[in-house]
């Protein structure tokens, strides 16, 4: 099967119906993978099962998990090649989506990747902790994401300064989803979060953890990131 009847597949099961229009702009957005990532670091997936069924149906799982309506102001945290937030903007385009990368040459793919996809994105390159701090971004988003970043009581700190009072970090997670909760309690607690849940896929391995900010960030997080990983929260 081609990388689009595997994607329609995929995502038929999770109870989503792709219109023609963003079965292309998927398609572009794979060849723009394939022909960047011969050359460049983006991702160890570049497979057409790969590529459709663990990047693109597993980055649109808040959608078919009702976690997402579709109109609201979303920071995707450590984007990577672009993932969740290029795919969940092209299924939501109402979304006001911001896409956050450290790495110079992976912000420049998504660049190219959202002109070729023709879809209107914000891009950040820099570092969250350090972002997180500034005026235009500090608590101004109603959604934080971001997917295979680091383990949980390191990511919380990395995202918690993005999302406003009554907003939500939504961290897409393995099998070890529970595990990672129960580590990074004292984390959320410290961060002005409170853990609203874990949403299984029940298709595959992926997990979203859900937690909301319930009280205003103190002004000491996030810290830099040589004493998050020195004392972990």
């Amino acid at each position: 099967m081609s990388m689009t009847e595997i994607l329609r597949k995929a995502m038929e099961a999770q109870g989503i119906a792709l219109s023609s229009e963003q079965e292309n702009q998927f398609e572009i957005f794979f060849e723009a993978l394939k022909e960047t990532g011969a050359h460049t670091n983006l991702t160890a997936i570049l497979d057409e099962a790969g590529v459709a069924e663990k990047h693109f149906a597993d980055s649109l799982l808040p959608i078919s998990m009702n976690l997402i309506r579709g109109d609201e102001k979303v920071i995707d945290v450590g984007s990577g090649a672009g993932f969740p937030g290029l795919p969940l903007k092209i299924v939501c385009p109402g979304l006001d989506m911001t896409l956050l990368e450290a790495t110079g040459k992976k912000a420049a793919f998504i660049e190219a990747a959202a002109k070729r996809l023709d879809v209107n994105i914000h891009l950040i390159n820099g570092r969250a902790e350090e972002i997180a701090r500034s005026e235009n971004a500090r608590m101004c988003y109603d959604i934080c994401v971001s997917r295979a970043v680091a383990r949980l009581n390191v990511l919380l700190e990395l995202c918690a300064g993005f999302v406003r009072v009554g907003g939500r970090v939504m961290a897409y997670k393995g099998e070890k989803a529970a595990e990672e909760v129960k580590e990074a309690a004292s984390a959320a607690k410290a961060l002005g979060l409170k853990y609203i849940g874990t949403y299984p896929d029940t298709l595959g391995m992926t997990q979203i953890v859900v937690y909301e900010r319930i009280e205003k960030l103190r002004e000491v997080y996030p810290r830099k990131f040589s004493n998050i990983k020195k004392k972990v929260l």
